[in-house]
């Protein structure tokens, strides 16, 4: 089978799996384009290949740049949801998480819930960041959602502990962390 028929087989899938939610969650699928989400996750895939073969297969920031990358498009999918329910419902508290629960139910079954849910944060916590470019070059994925609550001095800390200690494991990471005040 090729590429194209692979990626039309799966967005027939797709289409079914949407029809067997409830009818909120379809919803969803006026607010953001299947086809569009596929092909950017091919891109986010296709630029962190492309990154690892210019500076080496070994190289975290590749994969860690793509993951700030997908945690704004996943940010920016839950905002427009969050939009669109309060638009159509009113803007609530329970409108807001119904909208967020039904976005979380459907991207759920194409990606880790757990991984989106902890990309949407990092995205929204370092995405403006003076510190994005230091955490991307410093730390993987899961050490940076470990930073998410902490406070600048906190993420400054660690960065310069990372720095003079290169290699630092995530669990001394989080001994680093939990000694200081958030």
């Amino acid at each position: 089978m090729s590429n194209i028929e692979d990626q039309n087989q799966l967005q027939l899938q797709l289409l079914e799996l949407c029809k067997q939610l409830p009818e909120h969650v379809q919803e969803l699928k006026a607010a953001f384009d299947l086809g569009r989400r596929m092909a950017a996750a091919q891109s986010i895939e296709d630029m962190a290949r492309s990154s690892r073969k210019v500076f080496g297969p070994t190289i975290k920031e590749a994969d860690t740049a793509a993951a700030f990358i997908e945690g704004g498009r996943f940010a920016s999918e839950l905002d427009a949801v969050i939009a669109s329910f309060t638009g159509k419902f009113g803007d609530s508290i329970a409108t807001r998480r119904r909208a967020a629960g039904s976005y979380y139910q459907l991207i759920g079954s194409f990606y880790s819930l757990p991984g989106t849910k902890a990309r949407i944060r990092i995205y929204r916590r370092f995405g403006e960041s003076p510190y994005r470019d230091h955490l991307i070059r410093t730390f993987g994925v899961a050490e940076i959602a470990m930073l998410v609550a902490c406070s600048d001095e906190v993420v400054e800390a660690a960065i310069e502990h990372k720095w003079s200690k290169p290699d630092l494991t995530r669990e001394q990471l989080r001994e680093f962390i939990d000694t200081r005040p958030q």
